[in-house]
This record gives C-alpha cells, sequence and structure tokens, in this order.
C-alpha cells in the first residue's frame, strides 16, 4: 500500500514531448492540468500522502507514469 507518492505538475513544453501514438495528436496541456489535479485529489481521497513538485519545462515528458518512479 501506498502512503507518500510525489507527483511532478505537467510543464507546459509537454505538448511537444514524445509520443508512441500519432494518430491521438498533441496533448491539450488546459486538460492534462485538470486530469493531473484530479490525479491528485484522487490519490489524496484515498489516504494517500501527496508531495507536489513544480514542473521543469527541460523534461516534458515527465508526466507520464511509464517514466522511472522511486518507490519508498
Amino acid at each position: 500500500m501506498f502512503r507518500h507518492v510525489i507527483v511532478k505538475t505537467p510543464c507546459a513544453a509537454m505538448i511537444d514531448g514524445i509520443t508512441e501514438h500519432p494518430e491521438l495528436g498533441a496533448p491539450v496541456y488546459e486538460k492534462a492540468l485538470a486530469q493531473h489535479a484530479a490525479y491528485i485529489e484522487t490519490l489524496r481521497k484515498c489516504g494517500v500522502d501527496v508531495t507536489v513538485l513544480p514542473p521543469d519545462e527541460a523534461y516534458p515528458d515527465s508526466c507520464f507514469v511509464e517514466d522511472a518512479a522511486l518507490l519508498t
């Protein structure tokens, strides 16, 4: 069971990130922010302590779940 998670807010450059499904088109930044906020709220409703890091324009793809994660 997860008790603590660290997430990072998607950066505006995410719309230029790598996608493996070109038919889906570019992400919509505002929608991504809303989905990310809903994700955080769901974690909190499950009793998980969430640390939110600020966006980092240098890493546009780091908001995707298949990226490496550190679990403690």
